[in-house]
C-alpha cells in the first residue's frame, strides 16, 4: 500500500519493514526466485538466464542422491552494521509515513522492524541510537523484532522481552540440517556463540 501505513488498527497506524540494506534486499528477492525452482538443474538455468548472472552472489548446491538443492548465500550480511540498518529503517520509514495523505489522522504511529538474521553479538546491545532515532521520528513506538527478543522503544520508555521460550535458533539449525544446507555448520557456530554469550551475561548479572 503506497498511500497509507501497512497496518491500521483504529487510529493506530503501523509501518512494517526489515533491517536490511538495498543490495541485500535485492539478493533476497533473487534468492526467493531461485528457491522456487524445483530442481538443481532448473535453479542453474534460472540463474544463467538472469540479465547479469555473474553478479548473482548465491550458489545452488545439489543435495547428494537427489535432484533437489539448497542455496548457499554469497556475500552474506554484515554483522557489524545491524544497529545502523535499524536506525536507517526508522529514519526512512518516518519520512515515508509523513507522505501519506492521512498521516495526521492517526492518534498513534508505530513502526515494526524485523531484524531476522541470527546475530549473537546483538543479544545485549546499546539501544541509545534506536531511542534517539525514535525520538527524532514521527513514531510514538518502534518495535524491533529479533530472533530471540522483542525490543519496544517508546518515548522515554524501553522494554525488552526475551523470546527464548520458542527456541527459534535451534529450530533454524535443525531445518538447515534436514535440508542438507551447506551453511548448516555456520548456523550451529552462531547458535553456540549466542548461547555462550547468554551464559556469560547471566553470570555477570548474578555477580
Amino acid at each position: 500500500m503506497k498511500d497509507r501505513p501497512d497496518l491500521q488498527v483504529n487510529n493506530f497506524g503501523i509501518e512494517v519493514t526489515r533491517a536490511i540494506d538495498k543490495k541485500d534486499a535485492e539478493q533476497c528477492k533473487l534468492d526467493s526466485k531461485v528457491l522456487s525452482c524445483e530442481t538443481y538443474k532448473g535453479a542453474n538455468e534460472y540463474i544463467n538466464n538472469l540479465k547479469h548472472p555473474e553478479k548473482y552472489r548465491s550458489k545452488p548446491i545439489q543435495i547428494p542422491s537427489s535432484d533437489k538443492f539448497s542455496l548457499k548465500r554469497g556475500g552474506g550480511y554484515d554483522d557489524k552494521k545491524p544497529i545502523t540498518l535499524i536506525v536507517n529503517a526508522v529514519n526512512d520509514k518516518s519520512k515515508k509515513f509523513c507522505t501519506y495523505p492521512n498521516h495526521m489522522g492517526f492518534l498513534r504511529r508505530g513502526l515494526y522492524v524485523f531484524d531476522d538474521e541470527l546475530r549473537p553479538c546483538l543479544q545485549y546491545f546499546d539501544v541509545n541510537l534506536i531511542v534517539k532515532a525514535t525520538n527524532d521520528s514521527v513514531f510514538d513506538v518502534v518495535f524491533v523484532h529479533q530472533l530471540h527478543k522483542l525490543i519496544v522503544v517508546e518515548r522515554g520508555k524501553i522494554s525488552i522481552q526475551e523470546l527464548d521460550k520458542i527456541d527459534i535458533i535451534n529450530i533454524k539449525c535443525e531445518v538447515k540440517r534436514i535440508s542438507g544446507s551447506p551453511d548448516y555448520s555456520v548456523y550451529c557456530e552462531r547458535a553456540k556463540l549466542y548461547a555462550e554469550e547468554k551464559v556469560r551475561t547471566a553470570e555477570v548479572r548474578r555477580r
